[in-house]
This record gives C-alpha cells, sequence and structure tokens, in this order.
C-alpha cells in the first residue's frame, strides 16, 4: 500500500491479593492507522484509516479464590472490548463493543 501502519498504544495491570482472594485488572489502548486504498489518492498514503479489527480500548477483571491447603482454586472473568473498525462488511462501517 501507501506507506508504513502507524501505532501507538499503552497496557496497564494491575493485582491486589488480599488472604484468599486475588483481583487483577487489565487495560489496553491501541491506536492503529494504515493508508486508506479506497481513497482517491491511495498511492500517496496521505489518506489514512484506522487499522480494522484493533479495538481502541480493552479491559479485563479476573477474581480469583484460592486455598492452597485444600488445592482449591475457584475463577470469575470478565473482558470488554471496544468498537473497532470493520472491513468489508456491507452493513457496518464499525462494531458494536462487546
Amino acid at each position: 500500500l501507501g506507506g508504513p501502519t502507524r501505532t501507538a498504544g499503552g497496557e496497564a495491570y494491575a493485582r491486589l491479593r488480599t488472604g484468599p482472594v486475588t483481583l487483577v485488572g487489565t487495560y489496553a489502548f491501541l491506536r492503529a492507522t494504515e493508508a486508506d486504498p479506497d481513497a482517491p489518492d491511495a498511492g500517496a498514503g496521505s489518506v489514512r484509516r484506522v487499522v480494522p479489527l484493533n479495538a481502541r480500548h480493552c479491559a479485563g477483571l479476573n477474581a480469583i479464590y484460592e486455598r492452597e491447603a485444600r488445592g482449591t482454586k475457584v475463577g470469575v472473568e470478565a473482558y470488554y472490548t471496544g468498537r473497532q473498525a470493520l472491513a468489508d462488511d456491507p452493513y457496518r462501517a464499525e462494531s458494536r463493543p462487546y
């Protein structure tokens, strides 16, 4: 295509342990653009678009209960994925967050 993919972002991770309970939280931010192949002057690479299928925001939370003496470990996980640009979808240009 007409230029490099430009990517910037960051990630955060936090863990809290209190007795047999551990909470783990994650967050990621991503901004990625590429030359738009559908733009009239795509050869020049001056027109850019968000890279498809890369969510800008993602987060996760894990809660774990652990008893080493008994060999017990139970956990619950929840994740969030933000909106993503879609390619070749005739019905929408962006996904719903989930």
